[in-house]
C-alpha cells in the first residue's frame, strides 16, 4: 500500500492480533518480549481507558522498548478508537513491573 520504504526510515513493523513491535534489522535470535507495564490507564478529559490487559499481551522485539505514545498508537489502530486530535491532552498513569506508579502526560 505505501511502497518501498527504506528500513532507515521506519522505527517499528508493527502487526496486529496479536500486537507486536518488530524493529527493522532485529535479528532471529532476539526473543520477543512483553511490555514492562502491569497497568496501563489512559485519562482523557472525564473518559478513563483501561489497557492493561491489552499491553499485558502486547510484545516487541528489537533494542529498545515502544514508547509509552506508540503504544497508544497501536492499540488506536486495532482499537479503531481515534484519539489522534487530543494526544496532547491525553495522561497516562502506569504500573512498571517494579510496582511503580507513575503519571504523566502522553507526549512527556
Amino acid at each position: 500500500m505505501f511502497g518501498n520504504i527504506p528500513d532507515d526510515l521506519i522505527r517499528w513493523r508493527c502487526t496486529l492480533c496479536p500486537a507486536t513491535f518488530t524493529q527493522p534489522g532485529a535479528t532471529i535470535d532476539q526473543k520477543e518480549k512483553h511490555l514492562s507495564y502491569l497497568g496501563f490507564t489512559i485519562k482523557i478529559q472525564d473518559t478513563e481507558i483501561d489497557l492493561s490487559d491489552w499491553v499485558n499481551e502486547v510484545k516487541w522485539c528489537g533494542s529498545y522498548e515502544p514508547s509509552v505514545k506508540e503504544i497508544f498508537l497501536l492499540w488506536s489502530c486495532e482499537s479503531g478508537e481515534s484519539y489522534f486530535h487530543c494526544l496532547d491532552d491525553i495522561q497516562v498513569e502506569l504500573v512498571t513491573d517494579m510496582g511503580d506508579t507513575i503519571k504523566r502526560g502522553l507526549n512527556a
